[in-house]
């Protein structure tokens, strides 16, 4: 069979560990990554800080896609039926833009991994995630990137959380953006899942024959639960949570924001 690829549009903390082992328990001949991460594995495997910051300032400038060229065309010669990569870090940093270093007409597979946004919030507060720059250009996208479709205004109220919350919705934007860019591509697929999901036997079948694997009820493994935070040091007081639910209520609309900057020519292609 062709082999197939696949990878993920998520804000993180939405379970990629656990969907990177449910891939690999589940698909035939597969080579399948959660993050690639080590001393040597930044710039290489993984992007570095400057991939990051430049994409999302400059757009897929020359140090992007050569960062995308040596791993893509390095990725493209592994002989495996599906090669997985479930990192929320790679699409914040320009995979999408440079698919044309994979194989030409590649069967892509992209899975939009959400999760309850308050769910996601209070796991960021957890890990005490969007503290000081450094963690967020690591890891995140800043809110004064130059180029994002939604504006952080709006959300600077919430100080810490507002922060959060830009991202989540951002993230969810994105998404749409992508899903609106390649929609003629008959090779690129996107995938709507929530982590739940694959919690129960015919979600869980449902989801690996998207991706052309025939599986009996049976024959399918779920893995359990992983990467959980465990800590209750830091947990959102209840004053601040009613905030964020209620700034949560108002009207948020991640398909029409990514029109609207398709149709004002945003992007990051360069």
């Amino acid at each position: 069979m062709a082999k197939k690829y696949i990878f993920t549009i998520t804000p993180g903390r939405t379970g990629t560990l656990f969907l990177a082992e449910f891939l690999v328990r589940n698909l035939p001949k597969c080579e399948v990554h959660h993050e690639i991460l080590g001393y040597d594995s930044f710039g290489v495997d993984s992007p570095d800080l400057s991939t990051l910051t430049l994409f999302n300032s400059q757009g897929n400038v020359d140090q992007v896609k050569k960062f995308w060229k040596q791993k893509l065309t390095r990725i493209k010669e592994t002989k495996v039926n599906y090669y997985v990569e479930t990192s929320h870090i790679l699409a914040k940093a320009g995979l999408l833009e440079n698919l044309n270093y994979l194989d030409k007409d590649a069967e892509i597979h992209f899975i939009l991994l959400d999760r309850d946004a308050m769910k996601i919030i209070e796991s960021l507060h957890a890990r005490f995630d969007f503290l000081n720059i450094g963690d967020i250009w690591l890891w995140f996208l800043d809110p004064q990137y130059p180029i994002k479709i939604l504006d952080s205004t709006p959300f600077n109220y919430l100080s810490v959380h507002g922060s959060r919350l830009w991202y989540v919705y951002e993230m969810r934007a994105r998404s749409e953006y992508y899903k609106l860019k390649f929609k003629s591509k008959k090779n690129i697929h996107f995938h709507n899942i929530n982590i739940g999901n694959l919690n129960t036997a015919k979600g869980a079948k449902d989801f690996l024959l998207s991706l052309g694997v025939k599986r009996k009820t049976s024959e399918i493994i779920i893995p359990p639960k992983l990467n959980v935070t465990k800590t209750k040091q830091a947990v959102i007081d209840k004053k601040t949570e009613e905030i964020i639910k209620k700034e949560m209520k108002k009207p948020f609309d991640p398909t029409a924001l990514a029109k609207e900057f398709i149709k004002l020519g945003g992007g990051w292609d360069r």
